[in-house]
């Protein structure tokens, strides 16, 4: 090891000094000349070498380089213990372990092993023993900056901040490169300063660190800790524009946009952190919990499952691990895995609650009521176990049963605004007569934005009801205004994918891949706008004994990211690079995400209405795959988008001209693809379905290849989970109503229909 590499005069003791200077341009150098001045390089180089790459964080090479030392000589300790070192920065923890184990008793006094076993010490929230190897490395070399920050690191995580920066000030002052020392100060003295005393004492930082910028994202991450959102993301925009490759900006931002729940945003965020630190444990975690909570459940598995190998007691990531199983109706896996985590965290309500949903989705009723009932007594003033009971009493069909909760919701806590949303949205409004005073008093008395746009959906659903269509505009105006306020929208960007698309899937760019994708004719795809019928259409499929419906399934826009992260690039610039075999990959993958939903049937129906935006994508790789686009009245389709409070995404429907604006654009994509895929998409008129529904129900399962059903014509007995904005009109018979429901605002809607209906 260490004390054997010093013992030896010339090249490798220089190589050693260099490595542990920090200097690896000049170790490598080094290393090289040492190499060419032997017929054949010795293991000991190997071991060397990879010791060079590890410190590069260039896990990777550095095990490969270990392991062909330990190919040449099984017996070198130092190649064994680069080997160990290389597989703990991956998270192979267990493997990690065992080599270190073999090497214990050889290496117990090397301060090198010691930091390595306070490292995995760490992996296995073993604090104390940690700290224990960790002062033991220092006390082996009193001046090893690495070895003191390591000290201060676990101080850190056991919140002894006193400890943390002195020992930080000890790391800094032997090496003021070492910038996890500087790391560790700058975190204790923001939690322990006061404010004008950490400004002061931050100033100095700057001036000593190498990268002055690590002080402005550790104060935008202590803003974040603080609950100034907004303070922490004007700080970390003004480091990205300065150093757009700073590494731990992006990992602070994750933390933000994870923290306000901008989900796809901490998702690009994460993906750019992954950039650069690829076996990031923290990273991994965080892109898991992003994808779940943005319902790309497909891809969230695979981290989530990569972050529970790395550590099998995180609660949090294993529920969630759990709770896409039960997305992805992998019941019987996310079942156990529920049961296992119950066994250890018996009383905690929101993994019972989640439990409770997913013994609903499998019909145990009776277990899954008194799942929630106890969650309800364990923790009495947790208002979204209840509303989420309610909701998934919606999926089901049985709006009484909901009802009642939001009812219960809303005497008791009436400050809960979501309970008034969502019980109005489920419920005729036309005879009530008290709730819209109640609704107004209490609209006018919050405070939070958010309660506020809420309580105007709600108010506006009323009103409709009541057919007072000028206070129904009123309020829904007011709530679309508020939101579009709180969350934003990239006009220039959203329309400016789909502009891209078209110039990328020309009809050359798509006969050059014609012959790569999946023969398989398993998938049907079910798009359009929003709100234009595709749930209903799905529903008609869906009952035929053929063909199970899978819902809003988000699986090509993960695995179009998927792509663009290999890529490097932007969603949909990065399908500009597209060959044969990344078209045949995303088919399999694209199979292999949904095999286990509706396995029972031939045929699956994906419904997420934005697959419009991939049909040449679709196309290519499932040629014998069937798409169906529904298309409605441009002012229907564009008010009901208006007037549905989509929880995800949509940020375009919450601003008429914003609206206008995105339908023209998606019109010009479908344009484009009858032109270079002509006769691919099948495309249904939704007021010819509800004007002569058998007809056109006909004509679609020929379409699909599929023998008639009369199940088709009782859509509306299908038990089916509805999971969609849809779920109260889907349970009805096929109605007309909403076909020319828009002209009551007919005068509110001037702004869209001047966009939408010119020269119609």
């Amino acid at each position: 090891m260490a004390n054997v590499v010093e013992e030896r005069p010339g090249a490798e003791a220089d190589i050693r000094r260099y490595i542990d200077s920090g200097d690896h341009a000049q170790a490598e150098r080094r290393l090289a000349e040492a190499m060419e001045a032997v017929p054949q390089a010795s293991p000991l180089h190997y071991a060397l070498l990879a010791e060079i790459r590890y410190a590069q964080e260039d896990f990777d090479d550095a095990q490969q380089l270990a392991t062909k030392a330990l190919e040449l000589d099984p017996g070198l300790s130092e190649a064994k213990f680069q080997l160990a070192s290389a597989l703990l920065a991956k998270q192979e923890v267990d493997a990690a372990q065992t080599l270190f184990s073999e090497l214990g008793e050889e290496l117990a006094d090397d301060a090198r092993f010691l930091s390595q076993m306070a490292q995995l010490s760490v992996c296995k929230h073993d604090f104390r023993r940690a700290y224990d190897y960790a002062a033991e490395a220092v006390q082996r070399q009193p001046d090893n900056s690495r070895s003191l920050s390591l000290q201060a690191k676990i101080r850190l995580m056991q919140k002894r901040f006193t400890e943390t920066a002195a020992l930080a000030r000890k790391a800094v002052k032997l090496d003021r490169n070492n910038l996890d020392g500087w790391t560790m100060l700058i975190r204790a003295i923001l939690a322990t300063s006061k404010k004008g005393a950490a400004d002061k004492e931050l100033r100095q930082i700057r001036k000593s660190i190498p990268l002055p910028q690590l002080v402005d994202v550790e104060v935008a991450d202590y803003w974040i800790v603080r609950g100034d959102y907004a303070e922490a993301d004007r700080i970390l925009q003004e480091v990205l524009a300065a150093h757009p490759n700073y590494p731990r900006a992006y990992q602070v931002q994750t933390n933000l946009y994870s923290k306000t729940m901008q989900w796809s945003k901490a998702i690009e965020a994460g993906y750019k952190a992954l950039g650069f630190s690829p076996y990031s444990l923290s990273i991994w975690r965080k892109i898991g919990i992003a994808l779940a909570e943005n319902e790309e459940y497909f891809v969230a598995m695979g981290w989530l499952h990569k972050t529970l190998l790395a550590n099998p007691e995180d609660i949090l990531v294993g529920t969630l691990y759990a709770r896409t199983l039960h997305q992805l109706r992998e019941y019987k896996a996310a079942d156990d895995l529920f049961r296992q985590i119950i066994r250890e965290q018996p009383d905690t309500p929101s993994i019972l609650h989640l439990y409770a949903l997913l013994l609903m989705d499998m019909e145990r009723h009776k277990e899954a009521v008194a799942l929630i009932q106890r969650a309800y007594e364990l923790a009495k003033q947790d208002y979204r176990i209840q509303m989420n009971l309610a909701m998934a009493y919606g999926n089901a069909g049985d709006f009484e049963a909901a009802r009642a909760i939001y009812r219960k919701i809303m005497a008791e806590k009436p400050e809960i605004s979501e309970a008034f949303l969502y019980y109005t949205d489920i419920t005729h409004m036309a005879d009530d007569e008290e709730m819209a005073d109640l609704v107004l008093r209490l609209e006018a008395a919050a405070t939070e934005q958010k309660a506020k746009e809420e309580y105007n959906f709600a108010l506006a659903k009323l009103f409709e009801d009541k057919r007072e269509f000028a206070k129904s505009f009123l309020h829904l105006n007011r709530a679309c205004s508020l939101h579009k306020q709180r969350l934003g929208y990239n006009e220039e960007a959203n329309l400016g994918g789909i502009q891209l698309e078209q110039q990328i899937f020309t009809a050359e760019f798509l006969a050059r891949f014609a012959d790569c994708g999946n023969d398989s004719d398993r998938p049907y795809f079910v798009l359009g706008m929003p709100r234009s019928g595709t749930t209903l259409v799905e529903q008609i499929l869906s009952s035929h004994p053929e063909v199970a419906g899978g819902g809003e399934l988000t699986v090509m826009d993960s695995i179009v990211r998927d792509h663009a992260a290999k890529m490097d690039k932007p969603m949909v610039h990065s399908l500009a690079d597209l060959d044969c075999a990344d078209v045949s990959e995303m088919a399999n993958q694209y199979l292999t995400m949904t095999a286990s939903i509706g396995a029972e049937a031939r045929h699956l129906v994906n419904k997420f209405p934005h697959n419009f935006l991939h049909i040449g994508l679709l196309a290519l790789m499932f040629p014998n795959g069937k798409i169906i686009h529904l298309k409605r009245n441009p002012m229907a389709t564009c008010f009901s988008c208006y007037k549905k409070r989509f929880a995800n995404g949509h940020d375009y429907s919450f601003d008429l001209e914003d609206l206008g604006r995105y339908y023209l654009a998606y019109e010009a994509l479908m344009r484009h693809w009858e032109r270079v895929l002509p006769g691919k998409v099948y495309t249904v008129e939704y007021e010819k379905l509800t004007s002569d529904f058998e007809t056109e129900a006909r004509k679609l399962i020929a379409f699909c290849g599929l023998e008639w059903d009369d199940a088709c014509l009782d859509f509306y007995k299908n038990k089916r989970a509805v999971r969609t904005a849809s779920q109260a009109q889907i349970r009805k018979p096929i109605y007309s109503d909403a076909v020319s429901f828009w002209r009551n605002f007919e005068e509110q809607l001037k702004p869209l229909s001047d966009i939408v209906m010119v020269d119609r």
